[in-house]
């Protein structure tokens, strides 16, 4: 929509302008200019066209809620310039209706806000690195393998976080994975350090994303720490090893009857 204000109140409005605000021109001329905008942000477009009257430079672009006519709250872009009518200073702005994306981008935060509280509440370590092998995000779990918060950890490198030859290892298999990108996984075992439990066995299964336009953005992780059941298995290998050994050299006769 195109609208002319001079001194507060609007001079011209077009049908754009009126199907945005819900307003018919003849109300809209008889309206002051913040007259429709939310509450909250009265004081910023009053003041800011104000001072584009005055022959100041305020910003040229900046968005703000409306309430409609119908009561509809809606959201507009509004591009501004100084100008004259009838041979005083006016204001000319362009106002866009942005409710659609806006309304697209709460959903996506949402979204993501969502996903993010999933992922921090899962015990297992979960991580995010882009294609430079810079952690984008990490989850509780995978940073207390490291000693560091989740904050400390984003940004950064693998060598920055690991110990040389964990960083190194970790290198080599990010680089081939994302090398083979259409590889839907990579999956293999490896001792991770802990920073309180000292080394731990780990599953380790990665996979690359792409970004919107289908290039290739980095990949995701985690951890699956099985070292109680590595513990478990060894232990039972061991047991069974023992009663072997006991059975292979006793000196008298042993049956086990399966009944």
């Amino acid at each position: 929509g195109i609208l002319l204000y001079q001194e507060d109140e609007w001079v011209y409005a077009n049908p754009a302008a009126e199907r945005i605000s819900g307003y018919s021109r003849e109300e809209l001329l008889n309206m002051r200019f913040w007259d429709f905008v939310h509450q909250d942000y009265i004081d910023m477009v009053a003041d800011m066209g104000k001072r584009r009257q005055r022959g100041e430079q305020p910003l040229s672009d900046y968005e703000f809620l409306i309430v409609s006519k119908q009561g509809k709250e809606k959201w507009i872009h509004l591009s501004g310039n100084t100008t004259e009518f009838r041979g005083k200073p006016a204001g000319i702005i362009a106002c866009f209706d942005i409710t659609a994306r806006k309304n697209a981008e709460r959903e996506l935060l949402y979204r993501r806000n969502f996903l993010e509280a999933i992922l921090f509440a899962l015990p297992m370590p979960f991580f995010s690195k882009d294609v430079q092998g810079k952690y984008l995000f990490v989850n509780n779990a995978f940073a207390e393998f490291t000693g560091l918060t989740p904050e400390e950890v984003r940004g950064k490198t693998p060598e920055e976080c690991w110990s040389t030859e964990v960083a190194e290892y970790f290198k080599t298999h990010d680089h081939y994975l994302i090398s083979h990108s259409d590889t839907v996984l990579a999956d293999y075992e490896y001792l991770i350090p802990h920073e309180q439990k000292g080394e731990r066995h780990c599953y380790i299964s990665k996979a690359c994303f792409r970004n919107a336009d289908g290039e290739l953005a980095g990949l995701v992780g985690a951890f699956l720490d099985v070292t109680e059941l590595k513990n478990t298995e060894k232990a039972l290998r061991e047991s069974e090893e023992k009663y072997r050994t006991v059975f292979e050299n006793t000196g008298t006769a042993t049956v086990i009857l399966d009944r």
